[in-house]
């Protein structure tokens, strides 16, 4: 058993990796809506970074709030979200670490609550 599957069994949260599609408008509605589908669930590592983390993606700086990580799991990108105690992040970077497909760390932005993060 690696030490990463040793942390997840003990140390480990569940989380839930979510995607995120815009509702088309119907006929009766002016407002779009997003839906989110789960994509996985899994035990995740969470940390919390001290002092000020900024990313740098897409030519703003964004705070990073939260750190996740995971064992691999294909297909996670940016534009997924995560769900963790009752709570939406945003996942504003995604690391395949050594690109050996074993371990995944997510840098993430909290939202808010799944309610609020929809608005």
């Amino acid at each position: 058993m690696s030490f990463i599957d040793r942390q997840l069994r003990k140390c480990g949260k569940l989380v839930s990796i979510q995607s995120r599609a815009i509702k088309p408008l119907s006929i009766s509605s002016v407002d779009m809506s997003l839906t989110f589908t789960e994509k996985y669930a899994v035990k995740a590592l969470v940390r919390t970074p001290r002092g000020s983390v900024l990313f740098d993606g897409a030519g703003t700086d964004q705070p990073i709030t939260h750190i996740f990580t995971i064992k691999y799991q294909s297909g996670i990108t940016s534009e997924d979200w995560i769900i963790y105690d009752f709570r939406r992040f945003d996942i504003l970077d995604v690391e395949n670490c050594s690109e050996c497909n074993k371990i995944i760390v997510m840098r993430c932005q909290e939202k808010g609550t799944k309610e609020a993060s929809k608005a």
